[in-house]
């Protein structure tokens, strides 16, 4: 190995030799928790091998896979250069330079799209391209999904779906992954190619491409707004019709003619005629405007403006030389940060997106509830307080940052009142205006809160994501994964508690430590509970409810939680069913001596099971002698405690 190249949640990537072929190649080794998974690690490399038979250029090349013991890793086509994304920060390209990507793009799609395998995670991070921009690969295709693999069954992208970024995610993606198909691409291949002409990405109400930048033709806008229509039925039906129109286009603004907008295929001017109803509002005078500039207009932006060398972006990209994390690619290229893209500018735009959200005030998370019958839920915890981002970084000046303080403020009391507009569109600006304020993931969470308030639970689960995939590392992070947990447990899809189920286990696991594991650990055993999960348990020696072994995990690794409490009680009545009765008097008796006020009984359950079931009665004495005069069964603890001493 000669050294790590990215990770990310399906795997770290290593650059390395083939010692064969004495060749450079990327290794991708994947997390210990897929390898553990027989079905996860079956089903991942079922998609690596239809991924393998994607031989084209502009798709990096699985060499080989192999697993050795608990390590399991594929061998890549290695590609010197760098990230699309990390182009883009130091410059915005040039017209010809956008052509020739996302044609590439296009092409490495379409290829794709022919054997039946989504990328689903299409970004400019998983674009890789040599320095000139004359190689361009689609990589990391983790999270892909093979169309012929059943519903039911599903694939890793089930449980894989924080790692598309929400900005480039179509909004039919972010509500459920099992439902988008290849057309869910092209929405994200529509979000790339706005960003590569504008150096921005469209959220929320955002401006045309020819708005932002003087020298992008108008003719290319209505391409660009039909990949990102919110209906997947309106975008493009395939991605070799995109190509088509951009080979079109091209040509006809390197002739200069003026040929309105016939120069695109009828397939685009159809979104002169429609808007869904999702942006029609926002959208239709400025389509109007689009459609009078190109007509009076046509062809006149000429090829000379396509050559002319494009301006540095300036303070809408962040500076490569602030990377700070690797993408996570499955070809080996120089780590690019996570940096947040600056939002698209608000108020000119031309229709809505996904909305980013927020968070105010520290909330009570949902507590686990509903465990089996006879069980009470764990009591309702007060919800781990949201530490505020700045305390996370230093603030170089306090003056801004207190500003930033107060206007997020201001949001929230707009919140409270019921504002949720006026304050989505102070959130939005704000975010726009502070991209690199400690401040962001915070307002994010508030928006997230605005959606929710305004029944947008779709944009709402992307904003959650969002926050997860861009501010992995902040405060808000855990508190945006158990939100998004919860709400994906309120769905009326079949798989929607599984989904939930593996979200809770997910954030305990990458959010160990914090306040939000221990509820996260409850809601899951809740799950397992309500769908009646078995697996062959090693303390109980033979099969039993798959919560037990999240119980003990909670009960251990969070001892003092309010949530250890009710795992510790829910781990006695599940032993006593099992007539494990030492387990269970073990647990009753541990939560006594843990939890001294509780209102659980457990020291006459811990009694009852001692002395009748173990006859052990001496250790049953103590236990009784343990019982408080408040309990309903202290009187009857007295009697025992007599009874067992003559």
């Amino acid at each position: 190995m000669l050294g790590l190249l990215g990770k990310g949640a399906m795997g770290k990537v290593y650059k390395a030799v083939q010692p064969s072929l004495n060749r450079l190649v990327a290794i991708k080794v994947l997390p210990e928790r897929f390898v553990k998974d027989e079905a996860a690690v079956e089903r991942f490399e079922r998609e690596a091998q239809a991924v393998a038979l994607l031989n084209h250029p502009n798709v990096v090349q699985i060499i080989d896979k192999n697993r050795e013991e608990d390590l399991l890793y594929f061998v890549m086509e290695y590609v010197p250069g760098t990230s699309l994304e990390a182009v883009m920060r130091q410059r915005r390209l040039s017209l010809p330079e956008v052509f020739r990507v996302a044609k590439s793009i296009c092409r490495g799609l379409e290829a794709a799209h022919r054997q039946n395998i989504v990328h689903r995670d299409l970004n400019p991070r998983n674009v890789l391209v040599s320095e000139d921009l004359s190689v361009v690969k689609l990589a990391d295709f983790g999270i892909s999904r093979v169309e012929s693999i059943s519903r039911e069954q599903g694939t890793l992208s089930t449980s894989e779906v924080s790692l598309g970024s929400l900005h480039y995610m179509a909004p039919e993606q972010a509500s459920n992954m099992l439902e988008a198909d290849h057309r869910a691409d092209i929405y994200s291949l529509g979000v790339t190619l706005y960003e590569m002409l504008t150096g921005r990405v469209p959220v929320g109400r955002f401006s045309l491409p020819s708005q932002i930048n003087t020298e992008v033709p108008s003719d290319i806008d209505p391409l660009v707004l039909k990949c990102l229509e919110a209906d997947p039925t309106d975008r493009f039906a395939t991605v070799g019709q995109v190509l088509g129109d951009l080979n079109r286009l091209e040509d006809r603004l390197k002739l200069g003619l003026v040929h309105e907008l016939k120069g695109i295929s009828q397939h685009t001017s159809k979104i002169f005629l429609r808007s869904t109803d999702s942006f029609r509002a926002r959208k239709r005078p400025l389509i109007i405007a689009a459609v009078a500039a190109a007509v009076l207009i046509g062809g006149g932006a000429a090829w000379f403006f396509l050559r002319r060398p494009a301006p540095a972006t300036g303070a809408a990209t962040a500076p490569a030389a602030e990377a700070a994390t690797a993408p996570d690619t499955e070809a080996a290229m120089a780590p690019d940060s996570e940096a947040a893209t600056a939002p698209a500018a608000s108020g000119e735009g031309a229709m809505i997106g996904l909305e980013m959200p927020e968070r105010p005030e520290a909330t009570a998370p949902e507590t686990p509830s509903g465990p089996p019958p006879e069980v009470e839920p764990p009591p309702a915890a007060e919800a781990p307080a949201k530490a505020p981002a700045e305390a996370a970084a230093e603030a170089p000046d306090e003056a801004p940052l207190s500003q930033a303080r107060e206007d997020l403020r201001v949001a929230r009391e707009k919140l409270a009142a019921g504002l949720n507009e006026p304050a989505m569109e102070a959130l939005e600006r704000f975010i726009e205006e502070r991209a690199t304020s400690p401040l962001v993931p915070e307002a994010y969470l508030l928006m997230a809160e605005a959606h929710r308030a305004e029944g947008r639970t779709e944009q709402a689960l992307a904003t959650y994501i969002e926050i997860g995939s861009r501010f992995g590392d902040s405060p808000q992070a855990p508190a945006a994964a158990f939100e998004r947990a919860q709400l994906v447990e309120k769905g009326s899809a079949k798989e929607a508690a599984e989904q939930a189920r593996q979200l809770y286990a997910a954030l305990a696991i990458d959010h160990q430590g914090t306040t939000w594991a221990p509820p996260a650990l409850a809601a899951q055993a809740r799950i397992e509970d309500d769908l009646k999960m078995a697996v062959t348990d090693p303390v109980v020696g033979g099969r039993a409810p798959a919560s037990l072994g999240t119980c003990r995990a909670l009960a251990e690794q969070y001892p003092t939680t309010a949530e250890a409490e009710w795992a510790l009680w829910r781990l006695g009545e599940a032993y006593a069913d099992l007539k494990k009765f030492d387990l269970a008097a073990e647990s009753f008796s541990e939560l006594g001596r843990r939890f001294p006020r509780t209102k659980r009984d457990a020291w006459w359950r811990a009694g009852q099971i001692l002395d009748r079931r173990l006859d052990r009665k001496e250790e049953a004495v103590e236990a009784y002698l343990q019982v408080s005069e408040s309990s309903t069964h202290y009187a009857d603890a007295q009697k025992r405690i007599g009874r067992l001493a003559r």
